[in-house]
């Protein structure tokens, strides 16, 4: 509690990375900014994917970050 989490989830079928991560960032923090809004905002992205990363079996993930500015984080609630 009181600690800020990254959003997160899987990649849809037919979706690219980066059509994923805006999903998943729209649908955990209610975001409201354009698709180039946001990618305007893009300023870098790295994968992560040591294979001992995760005790889930071999995850590999794709960060994406965004430098939004002066902007308070949307409260959400954890997820489950």
């Amino acid at each position: 509690q009181g600690l800020l989490a990254l959003p997160g989830g899987f990649i849809d079928q037919r979706e690219t990375l980066l059509q994923s991560a805006l999903r998943e960032l729209r649908e955990e923090t209610s975001i409201d900014l354009t698709d180039q809004d946001l990618l305007n905002h893009l300023t870098d992205s790295s994968v992560f994917d040591h294979p001992d990363r995760s005790q889930r079996g071999r995850i590999i993930t794709h960060g994406y970050h965004f430098q939004l500015g002066d902007c308070t984080p949307p409260r959400t609630q954890a997820a489950a």
